[in-house]
C-alpha cells in the first residue's frame, strides 16, 4: 500500500533531470555564446542538445527537451515566446520521425542533421521574429547567417555528440525508435 506512490518516482526523476539539463544548456546559450566573437554567434547549443536528446534518449524526450529549451531561451533573452521553441520542436520532431531511416551511430549523420537543423531553425526563427514584429525579414542576411551557422553547427554536432555516443554505446541506454 505504501509503495504505490513510488511508481511515478522514475518519471519524476527523469523530468527533473530534463529540466536541469535544459536550464544548464539555456544558461550556456544565453550567457556564454552571446559573449563570443561574432564569428561564433551562429553556434546553436540548444539545437545540438535537442539533437543529442532525440538521437540518444528517444524522440519523445528530445521533443520535450526542445520545447523546454526553447521556452527557457525565449524567456532569458526576452524574445517573442515561441521564437526559439517552435523551430527546436519542429527540428526534434522531424529527427524523431525520421530516425528509423538513418543510422544514429554514424558521425556523418550527426553533421548532416546538425547542418540541416541549423538551416531549418534559422529560417523558422527569422520567420517567427518577422511575423511577431521583432525583426524585419531580410533574406540576404538570413541566407548568410543560416549558411555559416549550418557549417559551424554541423561540425560542432560531431564534436559534441561523439562523447555522448561513446557513453550511449557503452551501456544499455538504447531508446525505442520512432516518435510515439
Amino acid at each position: 500500500m505504501q509503495r504505490e506512490h513510488l511508481v511515478w518516482l522514475p518519471q519524476i526523476a527523469k523530468a527533473i533531470l530534463l529540466l536541469l539539463c535544459a536550464s544548464i544548456v539555456a544558461a550556456l546559450d544565453t550567457a556564454v555564446v552571446f559573449r563570443l566573437p561574432s564569428v561564433f554567434a551562429s553556434v546553436n547549443v540548444p539545437l545540438i542538445a535537442a539533437l543529442a536528446a532525440t538521437l540518444f534518449m528517444g524522440s519523445t524526450n528530445g521533443v520535450v527537451l526542445a520545447f523546454v529549451l526553447g521556452v527557457l531561451c525565449d524567456v532569458m533573452l526576452a524574445n517573442a515566446l515561441g521564437a526559439r521553441s517552435i523551430p527546436l520542436v519542429v527540428f526534434a520532431a522531424v529527427v524523431g520521425l525520421m530516425e528509423a531511416r538513418f543510422s544514429r551511430e554514424h558521425p556523418l549523420t550527426w553533421a548532416v542533421l546538425g547542418a540541416l537543423g541549423s538551416v531549418i531553425h534559422d529560417i523558422l526563427y527569422f520567420c517567427v521574429l518577422a511575423f511577431s514584429g521583432y525583426l524585419p525579414l531580410i533574406w540576404a542576411d538570413l541566407i548568410r547567417i543560416a549558411g555559416f551557422g549550418a557549417l559551424i553547427n554541423g561540425v560542432l554536432s560531431v564534436v559534441c555528440l561523439m562523447p555522448l555516443y561513446l557513453w550511449w554505446r557503452s551501456g544499455d541506454h538504447r531508446p525505442a525508435t520512432g516518435l510515439g
